[in-house]
């Protein structure tokens, strides 16, 4: 066979295959998304779950220790914990997918931030253990990334 042509079988060869790993790390890295976003809907599923039950039930959760609520408010601080910590998932998906990834046009963004600034946090203020609640989430760094709690503390103080 001539060596020009066993050359260019070579080559076609190297690029079928590297092609062909593209494709498959294509794939890889899709399902890996796929997977990973299955992963935070179920984690956002089961937070909801436990926090509403927090509300329905009228028992102490975690917030209700740390904040010293007495025991007669638990049923209402549920309500409003519930409500505070969906309201919080919101704008962390804000977030997340409009400022960190800009997957969100600007003016939705900008949007959900004024909403937040002449809504949300005079709801949070009227109410001490929302606020009390607020001060405990930024400061404890643990629930929420550290960005996007540095975010909300300009947007909410």
């Amino acid at each position: 066979m001539d060596p020009i042509i066993q050359i260019i079988i070579a080559i076609a060869s190297i690029v079928s295959t590297a092609m062909l790993a593209y494709i498959a790390w294509l794939g890889y890295r899709h399902n890996k998304k796929v997977k990973l976003s299955s992963i935070y809907t179920a984690l956002v599923q089961q937070a909801n779950i436990v926090n509403s039950e927090i509300g329905q039930y009228g028992i102490g959760g975690p917030y209700t220790t740390l904040l010293n609520i007495p025991k007669n408010e638990y049923q209402e601080f549920g309500y409003y914990a519930t409500i505070f910590f969906h309201h919080l998932r919101l704008l962390s998906i804000v977030y997340q997918n409009g400022i960190n990834q800009k997957l969100l046009i600007m003016q939705d963004v900008d949007r959900y931030i004024s909403w937040a600034k002449t809504v949300l946090k005079p709801w949070i203020n009227s109410n001490t253990h929302l606020s009390k609640l607020l001060d405990k989430v930024i400061s404890q760094k643990d629930l929420y990334g550290e960005n996007f709690l540095e975010w909300l503390k300009k947007l909410m103080k």
